[in-house]
């Protein structure tokens, strides 16, 4: 009985988890403008803006990016 109720426990700790992470995730992917041009200053070039986004993970696709 007590180790069935930890289970449990544990198991809607890790929904709840999971679903913060995805509702963070959505919250900043959906925030305006590019967080790399934000970084950058207004003179980069390209080739700067591509190694950066590089760098953060952000040249992945979506569902890569949500696991990095």
């Amino acid at each position: 009985m007590l180790l069935q109720r930890f289970l449990i426990r544990l198991l809607t700790m890790a929904i709840t988890l999971l679903g913060v992470a995805v509702v963070v995730f959505v919250v900043i992917r959906i925030a305006p403008g590019d967080p790399v041009a934000m970084m950058l200053p207004p003179g980069a070039t390209d080739a700067d803006i591509a190694r950066l986004r590089a760098l953060y993970g952000l040249d992945k696709t979506i569902v890569q990016q949500f696991f990095i």
